[in-house]
């Protein structure tokens, strides 16, 4: 019946609708006819396993209702009585970077790197700021380990808590069969959105994350993500046959996990060019 009502959307493209259940509000993001195959079963696995890696991601479940799969998500810019429920304010990245209608990827606002320093301002208390750089720092990165390129602007954001802002719980995180290792963020200062280990590794400073911190979350999250990923699809409802298709997706993160050594030679690489830069931004008076 929902699927048949054209007014159900809660904004993007797939039907969506807010229902009531076990005393939450949750948003039930429906499989339309012409979707792919199994995208509430794909967004639940990767949602499930980014909270397994620690990343903050609201409270999800997948149903199955006659023969559909329904993917429920808990309102988390929600609060108090779920039949009368307070609004918490939500800012969009794509209003947070001042990104007009007509923003497409390329701009060099759309960055990963820019929202950074505008959360810097945002965020007015030192410690939640920091552990929000370094959360937006492993979201970007599991982007890039799931085959996520849907991380537009508009699906990352800020959340007032009542004393202040702080970034959002992740949401829509799905992974593209097509992953060709580019994000719709440029992850880079040159505005590049090449999601490369390299480009990861030399960006995680920015985030404040060190360089060691940054190569051991990419070795951890590589190895949970490439050991689970096909065993949860088919756990959930995808015929063995059907996950193969998607092995693109997660392909960054078997190949990490497999050739472990790319991390740390990636790293030591990241780290003479950062030294190399020092060096050349030392005042001569400094000496030699």
């Amino acid at each position: 019946r929902l699927l048949d009502d054209a007014t159900t959307s809660a904004g993007g493209e797939r039907p969506k609708v807010t229902l009531l259940d076990d005393g939450k509000l949750w948003l039930a993001k429906l499989r339309d006819r012409g979707d792919a195959p199994h995208l509430p079963i794909r967004e639940y696995v990767v949602m499930h396993m980014a909270a397994e890696l620690g990343l903050q991601v609201p409270e999800v479940r997948l149903e199955q209702h006659a023969g559909r799969e329904v993917f429920l998500v808990e309102r988390f810019d929600r609060a108090g009585d779920p039949l009368r429920p307070q609004r918490h304010l939500f800012a969009s990245a794509h209003t947070v970077l001042r990104l007009g209608a007509s923003a497409l990827p390329g701009d060099a606002r759309r960055s990963y790197l820019v929202l950074a320093d505008h959360m810097r301002r945002w965020i007015n208390h030192p410690a939640h700021c920091q552990q929000d750089l370094q959360e937006l720092w492993r979201r970007m990165a599991y982007n890039a380990l799931v085959g996520n390129r849907d991380d537009h602007p508009r699906n990352h954001g800020l959340l007032h808590d009542g004393s202040g802002w702080r970034l959002s719980k992740a949401f829509d995180i799905t992974p593209l069969p097509n992953f060709s290792r580019v994000l719709a963020m440029s992850v880079a200062a040159d505005g590049s959105q090449e999601c490369s280990l390299y480009q990861l590794l030399k960006a995680a400073p920015h985030f404040d994350v060190t360089l060691r911190d940054a190569a051991t979350w990419l070795a951890h999250a590589s190895v949970h993500v490439a050991q689970h990923w096909q065993a949860y699809l088919q756990t959930h409802g995808v015929p063995a046959a059907q996950t193969e298709p998607f092995a693109p997706a997660f392909g960054m993160a078997t190949e990490l996990a497999e050739q472990p050594d790319q991390i740390d030679a990636a790293a030591q690489a990241v780290e003479q060019e950062l030294n190399k830069g020092k060096r050349r931004r030392r005042p001569k008076s400094e000496g030699p």
